[in-house]
């Protein structure tokens, strides 16, 4: 069987604590945050390998760069009620 490596979200926090910027996902997804990624499929591309955060943290903070462009998308979707900024 394979070992699930762990993920992080790095997307804006959601209002109500709904989801918080840097959650770690260390064996898959909660049955709660499968049902997030259906409702806000942006958040799919937020969630990237715990290995990578650094790098993901580069690009994201790059404007113009896909994932700045996807937590943008999302953070308009909330409404730009985010609890943390880039």
């Amino acid at each position: 069987m394979a070992q699930i490596k762990p993920k992080i979200y790095i997307g804006p926090s959601f209002p109500n604590g709904k989801l918080q910027r840097f959650t770690v996902f260390n064996n898959g997804y909660t049955p709660y945050m499968t049902k997030l990624r259906a409702q806000y499929p942006e958040i799919n591309q937020l969630v990237v390998p715990v290995a990578k955060l650094s790098e993901s943290m580069q690009l994201l903070q790059r404007k113009g760069s896909a994932l700045n462009v996807v937590y943008n998308k999302l953070k308009t979707k909330l409404g730009g009620k985010t609890t943390m900024e880039i």
